[in-house]
This record gives structure tokens, sequence and C-alpha cells, in this order.
């Protein structure tokens, strides 16, 4: 999938260009019309706004957010069985909790292969710093990852939106389209398989 290496020195044209990629993709996954393809991304469009300001509070960043949010409806727009998902925003919602985890488990790939060490002036590396406490520190930060990985999809979702974003139950569940009980249960089990694992790893 093409990245959107987009600018932002004209936001109007950038954002009119994006959703045209997005109408492109439903069209060229599902071989629909082009109305039909609007109308999608107009249901993109709607979430847009909420979707933003989600991603922007986790990578601090707003241009960053908005590129996440295209990678997004670009891989709903991707799905073969678009036309007969029920609750087609809980799976938007869902596609872009797996996209922050992908960008995580990016930046960490990146900062384990160039590990910053503090330097001194005097004596080059830093006095206080521990390197024995330190790789144990990017280990467990290695296996809690990994951890979060090994969970199934909506299971590892609703943790996210729970634990991460910080929404009520119901929140949880009108968003994914599920019970509260079964909020409810993914969220026990999460945290009983990440338990274990972590566990299993000391």
């Amino acid at each position: 999938m093409a990245a959107l290496a987009l600018t932002y020195d004209h936001a109007p044209q950038r954002l009119a260009l994006a959703w045209r990629l997005v109408q492109n993709a439903v069209m060229d996954a599902h071989n629909a019309t082009e109305e039909r393809a609007e109308a999608l991304a107009e249901r993109f469009a709607s979430l847009r706004g909420s979707l933003v300001s989600w991603f922007t509070r986790r990578v601090s960043d707003a241009h960053d957010a908005e590129d996440l949010v295209q990678e997004s409806f670009l891989r709903v727009a991707q799905q073969p069985d678009l036309d007969a998902m029920e609750h087609l925003d809980g799976y938007i919602y869902r596609t872009a909790a797996n996209v922050l985890t992908d960008r995580y488990r990016h930046v960490n790939r990146l900062k384990r292969r160039a590990v910053l060490v503090p330097i001194d002036d005097d004596h080059g590396v830093a006095d206080e710093i521990d390197p024995h406490r330190d790789l144990a520190g990017r280990l467990e930060l290695d296996a809690l990852s990994e951890a979060m990985m090994s969970l199934p999809e909506r299971t590892r979702v609703v943790f996210i939106l729970r634990r991460v974003e910080g929404l009520r139950y119901k929140e949880i569940g009108i968003r994914l389209g599920i019970s509260v009980s079964a909020v409810e249960k993914h969220v026990t089990k999460a945290l009983e398989l990440l338990a274990l694992r972590m566990e299993s790893w000391q």
C-alpha cells in the first residue's frame, strides 16, 4: 500500500486528494461505482474528526494523525467484504487501533536499532547510566509489546479503547457494536492473558 506522501502547505487540496485516494481504493477493491465510492468516502468523512483527535492524543502530532487516519481508511476501503459489514463504524475504529499498534511497533523497532546513550562532555559516556537496567527496561517493553500483539484482535482493540483511550464499557460497546458484558469479558481476558505472558517472561 502506497503511503500518503502529501505536504501540509495546502491543507484543502491535500484533504481533497486524500479522499480521492480513498474513493479510488474502494472502486479498485470492490468494482464499485463512483457514486458508491463517494458514499463510503462520505461515511469515512463523518468519522474523520473524532479519529484525528484520537490519533493526535496518541502521537502528539496533528500531521502524523492525519496520515494515520488516511491509512486507516485505506485499509478499510480495501477489504473485500465491506458492503456486508453490519457495523462499519466499529470496524473502522478497530482498524484505527490496529494502525496505531503497527505505528508503535515500528517506532519500537527504530528505537531498538538506534539505542541512544547520553554523552558526558568530560568522560564520553555519562557515569550515571546503568546499561543493565536500561537493557532490562527495553526487554520488558518488548515483552509487553509482544504480549499485546498476541491477544486476539477484538480483545486487543477493546483493551486499547479501555486502558489507553479511557472509554467507558458502554461507549466501547456502542463503538464496536457489542454488548457491555462482552466488553467486560474482553477486558478481563486481556488482563489475564497479559499477566500470564509477563509472568512467564519474568
